[in-house]
């Protein structure tokens, strides 16, 4: 009997996903939906002119997130990275008006395990980037202005080394 292939990570997800991290939301219609309007990243109660970073309009979201969605079903060298590289990708698209690296964060280990690189969705890389806060927007920031991919691969990398020690000692323990 051949194995049975996982299920593949669906937009469905990602909105379930959202709508049980985002509790709330400027207008309720923003929970668990992709967004229909532009966002930005910038400093916080600021307008859209004193923004960082402008993800792609609304109209682009589905197109991004299919193709997205084709690179995380394909198979890859090292299920790892590809993590590292849809995890990046998933926040520059930033499909949903608010909570996107929620979601994104909560989705690396539901990916591990899809992968087949876990065998259950507990593994959280929250801690290690909450700690390295700064360097994780860096990182994210010089992908989208100068295309600097090894970096946050590395600095994803890094991340699960750290979990995956954090983990251990807690499992001997």
């Amino acid at each position: 009997m051949k194995p049975k292939k996982p299920p593949r990570i669906s937009f469905a997800l990602l909105c379930t996903l959202h709508r049980k991290l985002v509790k709330t939301a400027k207008k309720k219609g923003d929970i668990g939906h992709f967004r229909k309007r532009q966002n930005w990243i910038g400093p916080e109660n600021e307008g859209i002119e004193k923004a960082h970073y402008l993800p792609p309009k609304a109209s682009q979201i589905p197109r991004h997130m299919k193709n997205l969605s084709h690179y995380l079903h394909s198979k890859e060298k090292d299920p790892l990275v590809q993590t590292a590289i849809w995890m990046a990708q998933f926040l520059s698209i930033h499909p949903f008006m608010n909570g996107n690296g929620r979601v994104a964060r909560a989705m690396i280990p539901i990916i591990l395990c899809y992968k087949k690189l876990l065998p259950a969705p507990h593994f959280n890389v929250e801690p290690y980037f909450k700690k390295y806060r700064q360097a994780y927007f860096e990182k994210l920031f010089a992908i989208t202005q100068n295309q600097e991919w090894e970096e946050w691969i590395r600095f994803f990398l890094k991340g699960i080394i750290y979990t995956g020690k954090r983990v251990q000692r807690r499992t001997r323990k």
